[in-house]
């Protein structure tokens, strides 16, 4: 794994867990994202400002062409914190996509532990997780479209139907979070979360994910959340930037796997 995001000691699993038929995949390699996103991720290569993107203007995530710079993080000049990042999740299928998130992660908390070893502490909400600079708790201040719902597109102010934007949608999620520090000294902060998925032209899926950090959304508006005169911390952008395409790179790798295996267990 490179050290653009090195990964913490893996906590040792209770024999219990030792004993699950999927406990193997807590021990297979994190593999790193490809090689355009590990240099988007560098700490010494933000994107330029002017390449984001505000929340009034994600419908160009919701067209075909989707975003010009889809990779990416940097600080906004009114100082908050802004990534994107797209991965293409290869043969992962919609169908694998919706067993994971609506029977998998849930069915045992070492499933979500699996997901991204090190990272990833208690899929109990609120999440507890580690992004690379201290564990936390992600707080769901609000959902604003609902993972696994019939989205309303007039809830992000689009202007038709996400389906008629771009046949090839899938689905979407958006909500604003508190990421709440374990240790108060690794600091807080607000932050609003958009995932955008879509099919490839194989049948998969493809990931994009923005985020705006030391924001809210309040009455469908953007707020600046940080005190007068404090911008985010730069590297705590990039770390979360480094932990969403992780996330998506290790469901690219060993789901196909995972939904195989469970797919025979459910015949057998």
């Amino acid at each position: 794994m490179s050290s653009i995001y090195p990964i913490p000691p893996l906590p040792p699993l209770t024999a219990e867990e030792q004993a699950d038929p999927f406990a193997g995949f807590y021990y297979e390699p994190i593999g790193d994202p490809d090689p355009d996103i590990l240099d988007a991720l560098r700490p010494d290569n933000p994107m330029p400002p002017q390449w984001s993107i505000g929340f009034e203007d994600i419908e160009q995530l919701f067209r075909p062409e989707g975003l010009d710079h889809p990779c990416g993080f940097c600080l906004r000049p009114d100082g908050t914190g802004y990534m994107s990042m797209r991965v293409d999740m290869g043969s992962v299928t919609p169908e694998m996509r919706a067993f994971f998130y609506t029977r998998f992660l849930d069915a045992k908390p070492l499933y979500y532990r699996i997901w991204l070893p090190g990272f990833h502490i208690d899929h109990r909400k609120p999440f507890t997780e580690s992004f690379g600079w201290g564990q936390g708790r992600v707080c769901f201040r609000r959902e604003i479209i609902p993972m696994n719902s019939p989205p309303d597109y007039r809830a992000l102010g689009l202007s038709a139907p996400m389906e008629e934007l771009d046949p090839h949608f899938l689905s979407v999620a958006c909500s604003s979070a508190e990421f709440v520090p374990l240790d108060p000294a690794d600091g807080g902060f607000y932050n609003v979360m958009l995932g955008v998925y879509k099919k490839n032209d194989r049948g998969g899926v493809v990931g994009n994910c923005v985020s705006w950090f030391g924001v809210d959304i309040v009455d469908g508006k953007p707020v600046r959340m940080l005190p007068e005169g404090e911008t985010m911390d730069l590297e705590k952008v990039r770390l979360y930037t480094c932990h969403q395409a992780y996330e998506m790179t290790r469901l690219r790798d060993i789901l196909p796997a995972i939904f195989a295996q469970a797919k025979g267990s459910e015949k057998e």
